[in-house]
């Protein structure tokens, strides 16, 4: 596994490499990263070459410039990474918001894409969509009383138990395991990385979400119906409608720790690829988890102690703002405030913190 950083106008982006043969690339969910995509990329790299980019503003890429952003201009700046990094008609695998620009890759760029795999792929109404549009992406910014920390975490928690996670009805309840409280951990430092800007793409994906977008699209494609997807109800929406003949749609069953060979052993099946892919331009290859830029004492603090209700970021929250006004946060007394003027800043705190986060 090789990581990689590169730019498109001006902007920083990361992916991963892993294997050889044909490319395929994983785009994955929002506000997730091409972390998310490892162990699917273990599986493909026995026959594919395999890229997996952080989408713009999520995982180590940069935000792109605007506010109101469509998929469509996530897909154009794809379009300017793959032509970069030389990919000549790879397939696209995307899951949820990686499905959504999938498709509309498909749309923008018919002959430059072979074939499309959709997984976790919807379809709303009109109705369905306001009504979950309207709670699904309060603000998540940085807050000095740490009160945003018990938002990630009740959206975390509950996309596990619900969908929509903001309507704890009990004709939403979900009829899935609850992960573990070190699977929670993973999801929520995604969302305090992507920051304030974590609806960006998702929320864009969100009003994509709808069938007559795959109906167009003309190039063969695979729609994966997960049985165990969160979004069951809404695939099943969107392969009730009509779709053309070269749209596939591929059950797979609910059992999560096979989906991924269930989904792989398809696409073995469905795209040989004709040409192997070599990166030819040089790239700035770096960790997979860089550490640059810790403040020294974050090494020295004990690993996090997950739990599945969050109260040990609460703790942590805490005790990194403590830890800004005493010289010794377990000692409150008026002889252990600091002199020195100290950085109460909430998003220098949440930077702290999220370091804290990734040392676990």
């Amino acid at each position: 596994m090789k990581s990689y950083y590169t730019t498109i106008e001006g902007r920083q982006v990361h992916f991963l490499k892993l294997g050889s043969g044909a490319p395929i690339v994983l785009l994955h969910a929002s506000p997730q990263s091409s972390s998310m995509m490892i162990p699917f990329m273990k599986i493909l790299s026995q026959q594919y070459t395999v890229i997996a980019p952080d989408t713009p503003g999520y995982g180590d890429s940069e935000r792109l410039r605007g506010k109101k952003k469509k998929v469509a201009d996530y897909c154009q700046f794809l379009n300017k990474l793959f032509r970069k990094l030389g990919l000549s008609n790879p397939a696209i695998y995307g899951t949820a918001t990686g499905a959504q620009l999938a498709i509309r890759y498909a749309l923008l760029y018919p002959k430059e894409v072979s074939h499309i795999y959709l997984d976790n792929a919807a379809h709303f109404t009109e109705d369905q969509r306001r009504k979950i549009l309207k709670s699904y992406f309060p603000d998540i910014s940085p807050r000095y009383d740490g009160s945003h920390i018990i938002t990630v975490w009740t959206m975390v928690r509950d996309l596990f138990m619900f969908f929509p996670w903001c309507d704890a009805d009990r004709k939403n309840r979900l009829k899935i395991d609850f992960p573990s409280a070190g699977f929670l951990h993973k999801i929520a430092l995604q969302y305090f990385k992507a920051g304030d800007g974590y609806a960006d793409a998702y929320k864009a994906a969100f009003n994509h979400e709808r069938a007559r977008y795959l109906q167009r699209v003309k190039i063969p494609g695979t729609l994966f119906y997960w049985q165990g997807s969160i979004l069951k109800k809404y695939t099943k929406q969107l392969a009730d409608h009509d779709l053309p003949d070269n749209i596939e749609v591929h059950k797979i069953p609910k059992d999560s720790t096979k989906r991924y060979d269930r989904m792989s052993r398809h696409i073995f099946k469905t795209y040989l690829g004709n040409t192997e892919y070599i990166l030819r331009k040089k790239m700035k290859e770096v960790p997979i988890r860089p550490q640059a830029d810790i403040p020294e004492f974050i090494h020295e603090l004990p690993i996090l102690k997950q739990d599945e209700n969050g109260a040990y970021l609460v703790d942590a929250w805490f005790f990194l703002r403590d830890r800004q006004l005493y010289n010794n946060p377990g000692d409150k007394s008026l002889s252990s405030i600091k002199n020195a003027q100290t950085n109460l800043d909430p998003n220098y705190l949440q930077q702290l913190l999220l370091q804290w986060m990734e040392r676990t």
